[in-house]
């Protein structure tokens, strides 16, 4: 990026980073007649922007935690399962932070993000260990087999018979 007096060269893991960055650099030097920006991206044509309106820019997702959504979700979840680890049986009494965890987690299973059934109450010690790469339920069999109907119609997989 360069304008007047100024000149920034940054790498970017994504395409979309990029394009709010040079946007946001196009909008603060919008006075200066002689700005340019490069965006260099594996595998597209090399690209040249001088105005920000040039810039369609990238919607950034809504994290979870701040949707109203998912606050009301996580409080029926407290309220359905209490305040106890799933895993450990800890609570705030044992001086733990506890946390709704995602079963299928949301890197993997995004259409799962907010449903009820793939939710379970961990302390923070657990969430940690459980991380994204296991899929492990602490619960009883009946929320489990709801949890695999649900897992099962989403993903159109044969529902395994008992």
């Amino acid at each position: 990026m360069r304008a007047t007096g100024v000149k920034r060269f940054k790498k970017y893991k994504r395409e979309n980073s990029a394009l709010r960055a040079i946007y946001s650099f196009l909008s603060d030097y919008d006075q200066d007649n002689l700005k340019l920006v490069t965006l260099i991206s594996p595998g597209r044509q090399v690209q040249t922007f001088t105005d920000a309106n040039e810039i369609t820019v990238p919607k950034t997702k809504q994290r979870i935690a701040d949707s109203k959504s998912w606050q009301r979700l996580r409080f029926k979840v407290f309220d359905k399962y209490g305040n106890a680890c799933s895993c450990c049986g800890a609570g705030f009494l044992d001086g733990v932070k506890l946390e709704v965890d995602h079963i299928y987690p949301v890197s993997k299973y995004p259409e799962l993000e907010l449903e009820f059934y793939n939710l379970q109450i961990l302390c923070n010690i657990c969430n940690l260990g459980k991380s994204d790469v296991f899929i492990k339920d602490f619960r009883d069999e009946k929320m489990k087999r709801k949890l695999a109907d649900i897992y099962a119609s989403t993903y159109q997989v044969e529902k395994v018979k008992e």
